[in-house]
């Protein structure tokens, strides 16, 4: 149902999607609609309403930044997104033959919105006077699960269909599930235990617990060739199985998908099997009443269990039968030979008793699980006593106690002091009482150095004290930096962090980490083996991707008012920057790919070009490169050419080609010049320029040495400095060296350079010489001493390099070790000899500079000098 009437100015609020929520659309898009506004004049409604009934909508754009293309009958299906899908925006229409794009920032402007409901429900439209609609209202809902809905396009101010509308029809299908896989608990694998396994199961979507309630879940074995073979209720024998969720509700409603696990045979002869020490009495009521012991108790996956189909084996002297007491060792295996669940076997030793002991003792009280602040006292192993039949306190040498650790190892220490869990086994002599008596007991002993109240573990994130999460957005530092961590005891005692207690970081994926840097959610969790610190003290990080709005190329070369990329005859490749608030920052190569159309003449017909090497006009199409998650680009579909990946030529102007260019950027340097391009980028980084700011470089000529340092000091970014210090009466600048000018244009960059220990003249002299030529070594020591200002490593085996060379014996000694940097750095050297003491001409300097620093930097601390 369509319709269309003249805008009026009265308003009737309702449920719809404005700029809000709609700004997740509005990122480096042409910021106006492709629709002139009128005049509303009345006669014009009626056939206005008869052409926008017929539009067609062709394409859309959902807010989780994916195109959408309407079926040639009008039918739209989209794929439910974790990102948060919350609708979908018309951005293409053809109304009476004439195609018409909808622009996000029309929706961000009011020009148009959408009206969103389930399929079924009726939009209530608000008439005017004249029975035209003017708002929509009803039942409106936000799109955000599997389902049918409806929206409705109204068209507002500012364009030529103001007060039209539409009705649409799309399907949210379920999203894929994505990697199932089934894990035990414990951690472990599956292993045969005689009992449930699903009761241990936990079921991870791609590495995240699957929320209780919103799958269905059903377990099938699994045969061979994996085929599945039928539906399961428990499992409890080794062998495949299989675990098929089917969504019940968000954006998975609907959707399945399989995981595959295996239950692992029970291997007797590593599993930790136990026959504790039975009286004769037990031992003659055993099942089969043969006298012996029918059962023995495994520990699998730290889990006890009495598996039936365990046999006893006599193996030790005495007779067949347990009759007498005495030790007796008895080889544990399964019933059945070929039982499938159970494989190898255990000897295993215990006691045939009179009577067992129950009566284990602790400081006068039942030796039971301890849990002992270490300030308050300790747990002594010396106060355990073991009570006799007769109510006696039986002899020390009448029973053992071992203690070990959380790792399993024994402990000597009969004071447990130390903070950490023990396991305290008292274990009855029996051959000390002739067998008359046995028995054991363990139990479970924590010591802690403190204790932490749930209320006294503080975070704060960026100086935000309190709350267990925050957000951040990826800018390539440790972000695990900007949180701080304070842990206090009931005493007041702040603990430290390494030695009271440790943090633990992990992704969704439940990788350890060291710090956080990559876009994604991260847990942090407090915990300690010396204090008693209650579960659950963690810290969610949600690390967002750079959201990339506005977009423009930055490597245009710039003369004048005119910027464009040098044609060389090579391919040239594009260079992306984004603005973050008021600043523009590089956007790393590896996260765009581009696409290129090209003419050879401005506003010409257009093709895709596979590569930029001609002479003439691009148009740059950018799109998110595979794989991408710290940055997010909106760029549409990967490969795609539209308006909503277009990008900009510079930071003022609007959508356009891009030239490349065979005109002299300087009239004396040829675009086949061989360092045409250096010297451009010396041009446009702003490392040099022409004569007195002239169209003349000068390629060939020799450089002096006080040009040079003015190079320097531009490649440094033009450090902002206190130099009130260093000027003279006049304005000029002091820069220590006799021969140096003050009022000399290079007088500043040299007062810099030598106070920040970049030059420091002749040896002996104290002179600069700023008009002489520099030489080749010479300038190969500036550029060293920079190097290695800015960060970078200057060490180079300085033999090996200048062995390669035959003219090594023109570089002086002095100079040897800088040389040497400059080749290694692939700097000097490349394309000629050393000619250590030549002199060297601009266009080799400004080579060499962009070599050294083919980008800007932001200014070194090392550069800016200090008092």
């Amino acid at each position: 149902m369509t319709a269309c009437v003249n805008r009026k100015h009265t308003k009737k609020v309702a449920a719809v999607v404005t700029a809000s929520l709609v700004g997740a659309l509005s990122l480096g898009v042409a910021p106006v609609a492709a629709m002139a506004d009128d005049s509303g004049i009345e006669t014009q409604a009626a056939s206005k309403r008869d052409v926008f009934e017929k539009a067609t909508i062709t394409e859309a754009l959902t807010t989780n930044r994916d195109a959408a293309t309407f079926a040639t009958d009008g039918s739209l299906e989209i794929t439910a997104s974790a990102e948060g899908l919350r609708g979908v925006y018309p951005t293409k229409m053809t109304v009476a033959g004439q195609a018409i794009t909808l622009t996000e920032q029309g929706y961000e402007d009011g020009n148009y919105e959408v009206v969103f409901f389930k399929k079924g429900d009726t939009p209530i439209y608000e008439r005017d006077s004249a029975g035209g609609v003017i708002s929509v209202a009803g039942s409106t809902v936000m799109p955000k699960a599997v389902g049918d809905y409806t929206g409705v396009l109204l068209m507002k101010k500012g364009t030529s269909y103001n007060g039209c509308y539409k009705e649409f029809n799309f399907r949210i299908t379920p999203a894929e599930i994505g990697d199932v896989t089934v894990v035990d608990k414990t951690g472990d694998d599956f292993v045969y235990d005689g009992m449930d396994q699903i009761t241990d199961a936990e079921i991870l979507i791609n590495g995240k617990k699957v929320v209780p309630g919103s799958f269905i879940v059903e377990y099938y074995e699994v045969g061979d060739n994996s085929t599945i073979r039928g539906l399961v209720t428990n499992i409890t024998d080794a062998g495949n199985y299989a675990v098929k969720l089917i969504g019940t509700s968000g954006i998975y409603k609907g959707a399945s998908d399989w995981g595959y696990f295996t239950v692992q045979k029970l291997d007797l002869a590593k599993a930790d099997v136990v026959i504790d020490d039975m009286t004769l009495d037990d031992l003659k009521r055993d099942l089969d009443g043969d006298g012996k012991p029918d059962a023995a108790v495994t520990s699998v996956n730290g889990k006890t269990a009495v598996i039936p189909e365990l046999k006893t084996t006599f193996v030790s002297s005495k007779t067949q039968t347990v009759d007498e007491p005495g030790e007796y060792t008895y080889k544990v295996s399964a019933r059945n030979a070929s039982n499938p669940n159970i494989i190898n076997s255990k000897d295993v030793t215990f006691n045939a008793v009179i009577d067992k002991v129950t009566d284990f003792r602790y400081n006068n009280g039942p030796l039971a699980n301890e849990s002992i602040d270490n300030r308050d006292g300790s747990f002594n192993t010396n106060l355990i006593k073991v009570i006799g039949l007769d109510g006696k306190e039986l002899a020390r040498e009448g029973y053992t106690v071992t203690v070990t650790d959380a790792d399993g190892n024994k402990v000597e220490e009969t004071n447990l002091t130390k903070p950490g869990r023990y396991t305290v086994t008292v274990s009855v002599n029996a051959s000390y009482y002739s067998y008359n008596i046995g028995g054991k007991k363990s139990v479970e002993v924590e010591i802690y150095g403190g204790q932490v109240a749930s209320s006294d573990v503080f975070f704060s994130y960026n100086g935000v004290i309190g709350g267990t999460s925050a957000t951040d957005t990826y800018d390539g530092s440790n972000l695990l930096d900007n949180l701080k961590i304070a842990v206090i005891d009931t005493f007041g005692i702040e603990l430290k962090q390494g030695e009271d207690y440790d943090v633990t970081v992990k992704d969704a994926a439940g990788n350890v980490l060291t710090e956080i840097v990559d876009a994604g959610t991260y847990t942090v969790t407090v915990t300690s083996d010396s204090y008693l610190i209650p579960a659950g003290q963690t810290f969610t990080l949600t690390v967002a991707p750079v959201t990339v709005k506005n977009v423009r190329v930055s490597n245009l070369t710039e003369f004048g008012k005119h910027a464009f990329f040098p044609y060389t005859g090579s391919d040239i490749t594009v260079e992306l920057e984004y603005k973050d608030g008021d600043e523009w920052k590089a956007l790393p190569a590896d996260t765009y790919e581009i696409v290129a159309r090209y003419s050879d003449e401005l506003n010409g017909t257009y093709d895709v070009a596979k590569a930029i090497n001609k002479v003439g006009f691009y148009e740059i199409y950018v799109h998110q490169a595979e794989g991408v998650k710290n940055y997010k680009l909106n760029s549409g579909t990967r490969g795609s050419i539209g308006i909503d990946n277009k990008v900009t030529i510079g930071a003022d102007t609007k959508n356009g080609a891009i030239q490349v260019s065979d005109a002299k950027v300087f009239t004396d340097v040829p675009t086949t010049y061989w360092a045409a391009q250096n010297i451009y980028e010396a041009n446009r980084l702003g490392y040099m320029n022409g004569y007195n700011d002239t169209t003349f470089f000068g390629a060939l000529d020799n450089i002096k040495r006080g040009d040079v340092v003015e190079t320097l000091y531009k490649m440094a970014g033009r450090p902002t400095w206190n130099d009130e210090d260093y000027k003279d009466a006049h304005g000029g600048y002091v820069t220590g060296f006799s021969d140096v000018d003050s009022s000399m244009y290079y007088s500043k960059a040299i007062a810099w350079a030598k106070a920040v220990g970049i030059v420091s003249g002749d040896t002996g002299t104290g002179l600069f010489r700023p008009e002489d030529n520099i030489s080749r070594q010479e300038l190969a020591k500036m550029l060293c001493v920079y190097a290695e200002k800015t960060g970078k490593d200057v060490d180079v085996d300085t033999d090996a390099v200048l062995a390669d060379y035959e003219d090594a014996n023109t570089v002086s000694e002095w100079a040897r070790d800088y040389v040497a940097w400059a080749v290694e750095a692939d700097i000097m050297g490349q394309d000629s000899p050393l000619r250590g003491t030549d002199p060297i001409n601009r266009a080799e300097v400004a080579t060499m500079a962009v070599r050294l620093q083919p980008k800007k930097i932001q200014a070194s601390e090392d550069l800016i000098p200090r008092a």
